[in-house]
C-alpha cells in the first residue's frame, strides 16, 4: 500500500510539471512596458515575430532646462522633446543581448533666453545696456522631423515563458534640420533699436552656423520594465 502511494505521488507530481510547462511557455508574443532615461517618460510595446526578430514601437515626452554659452552669451533654455518610433531588435545570438534600429519621428524646440552680466547684453561685440537699449534677447531652437535610432541593448521582453521583463538600451537619436531664431526687445522709444537688431540678426546667423557645423545627437540610455501578456 505505502509503495503504490508513493508511486501514486510521483505519477502525480510529474503530471503536475507537464501540465504547467505549456502554460508557462504559452505567452502571446506580445508585451507592454514603462521607460525612463535620456528620451523622456514614455511608453513601448513589443512583438514577436521570430525568436530572433521583435518589433518595436513607443513614445516618450522630455521637458528640462539647460544652460549653455554662445559667443559669449550665456543663454537659459527649457528643452521640450517629444517622439514616436518604430523599429526591430534582432538577437544575434538567441539570448538577451540586442541590436536596434528604428525611425523617430520627433517635435524638439527650446525656448532661450540670454542672461544679462552686470546689467548689460554682449551681442556681436557690441555691449547694450538692458535699462536703455535692448531690453531682453531671446529665441526659439526648433526641430521636427525624422532621424534614425541605432543601437543595442540587453533583454528580451517577449520571450518564451516570460512575464515581467527588464531592458536596457543605449545609442544615439542624430538630429537634423535644427533651426534657431532671436529676438530682440527694446526699451520703449530706444533710440538705438535698430543697430540692435542688427546686431541681433547677425548673432542668429552665428548660432545657426554653429548649430549646422555640430555633430547634433540625442545619446540614449533607457531603462524599461514590461509585461508579456
Amino acid at each position: 500500500m505505502t509503495k503504490n502511494m508513493s508511486l501514486f505521488k510521483y505519477l502525480g507530481a510529474i503530471s503536475i510539471l507537464c501540465l504547467s510547462a505549456p502554460l508557462q511557455a504559452e505567452k502571446s508574443g506580445f508585451a507592454l512596458g514603462g521607460e525612463i532615461g535620456t528620451l523622456g517618460l514614455g511608453l513601448g510595446a513589443h512583438y514577436k515575430v521570430l525568436d530572433w526578430l521583435v518589433l518595436r514601437g513607443g513614445f516618450n515626452t522630455l521637458d528640462l532646462n539647460h544652460e549653455f554659452q554662445n559667443d559669449d552669451l550665456d543663454y537659459d533654455g527649457n528643452l521640450a522633446f517629444k517622439n514616436i518610433r518604430i523599429g526591430a531588435d534582432i538577437y544575434p545570438f538567441n539570448g538577451s543581448f540586442r541590436l536596434s534600429a528604428a525611425y523617430v519621428n520627433y517635435d524638439l524646440s527650446m525656448n532661450i533666453t540670454a542672461t544679462p552680466r552686470n546689467g548689460t547684453l554682449e551681442v556681436n561685440g557690441e555691449v547694450y545696456d538692458t535699462t536703455t537699449e535692448l531690453e531682453s534677447l531671446s529665441g526659439d531652437i526648433s526641430s521636427a522631423t525624422g532621424s534614425p535610432y541605432i543601437g543595442f541593448g540587453w533583454g528580451n521582453p517577449v520571450s518564451a515563458g516570460k512575464g515581467f521583463g527588464f531592458m536596457l538600451d543605449l545609442g544615439a537619436v542624430f538630429l537634423h534640420s535644427v533651426d534657431a531664431d532671436l529676438y530682440a526687445t527694446c526699451p520703449e522709444n530706444s533710440l538705438s533699436c535698430h543697430s540692435v537688431q542688427s546686431d541681433v540678426d547677425i548673432e542668429e546667423a552665428k548660432l545657426q552656423r554653429d548649430i549646422d557645423n555640430s555633430d547634433l545627437f540625442i545619446p540614449v540610455i533607457n531603462f524599461s520594465l514590461s509585461y508579456q501578456i
